[in-house]
């Protein structure tokens, strides 16, 4: 069976559809279903708060999470429309566009939930338990990344704006190196991708160890940390706030565009494989 790009791209878009909101469902049992249910066991349901159990990024960080770890998975699918005429570029064309969809999406879940749940409650809880929600005047300052942007130009539905397209840019970076890291990792048989994820993670743990004890090199952590800084647009900002989205913006979408190249470079080289 010959599949185009239209047929390639509705299959995993409806495949990432169900992934996502069981993955989403789980997550939110795990938050709020298992805390609440040991609440009810231990017969403390009375005590138990749904406004305690939430975050401004309650969504936005597990949707995150998710975004990097499907589109970092490659073999099934790719298997499966291989072996029905696709070619590799159709397959990365088509799971790139489901990609973008699924990024604006996960952005729209965030801000619905943000503004439209988590706000709400914080602002109840605020009237009846004399909790204060620290607005001030502009209400994306109760999201992660409004506390670099969310004073930017001063207007309050522009800084809204701003900061949300840095949100769906940040995802779309995470989604791209998911992307990248996947195509890479789909090369090597799986006893080899568990031994790359092994040295990964000793790696990792050893610089986590070398950060913490002060033994990295002070000049080139600090190049790094100016390189970060100037990657969010806080480069010459001496507040927070006030950092400049349009820098970041600039920044993610030359990173995301350098990762989705090298995911399309490896997923040409992919071939089918037996699991």
């Amino acid at each position: 069976m010959n599949m185009s790009f239209k047929p390639t791209f509705a299959y995993l878009f409806r495949k990432s559809l169900k992934t996502f909101g069981l993955a989403l469902l789980w997550v939110i049992f795990v938050l709020i279903g298992l805390p609440a249910l040991i609440a009810l066991i231990s017969g403390t349901l009375g005590s138990f708060s749904l406004e305690d159990e939430l975050s401004a990024q309650f969504i936005s960080v597990p949707l995150g999470c998710i975004l990097f770890i499907y589109f970092a998975m490659n073999q099934e699918s790719f298997n499966f429309l291989i072996q029905n005429g696709v070619g590799r570029r159709t397959y990365w064309l088509a799971k790139s566009a489901v990609a973008g969809i699924m990024v604006i999406l996960s952005e729209v879940i965030s801000f619905v939930y943000l503004y439209g749940v988590y706000m709400p409650l914080k602002v109840h809880q605020q009237f009846f338990n004399g909790v204060r929600v620290d607005v001030n005047g502009n209400d994306v300052a109760s999201s992660l990344l409004a506390m670099l942007y969310g004073k930017f130009t001063g207007n309050a539905v522009l800084d809204l704006i701003l900061t949300s397209l840095v949100v769906i840019v940040g995802f779309a970076m995470l989604t791209a190196l998911g992307m990248m890291i996947g195509s890479i990792m789909s090369l090597f048989s799986k006893r080899n991708q568990w031994l790359i994820l092994a040295a990964i993670g000793i790696i990792a743990i050893f610089l986590i160890i070398m950060l913490g004890s002060g033994n990295l090199p002070a000049m080139h952590l600090a190049g790094f940390m100016k390189f970060v800084e100037f990657a969010l647009g806080g480069a010459g900002v001496k507040s927070m706030y006030h950092f400049n989205p349009f820098i970041a913006m600039l920044s993610g979408i030359i990173f995301t565009a350098v990762l989705l190249y090298i995911s399309k470079f490896f997923t040409l080289k992919l071939t089918a494989k037996a699991y």
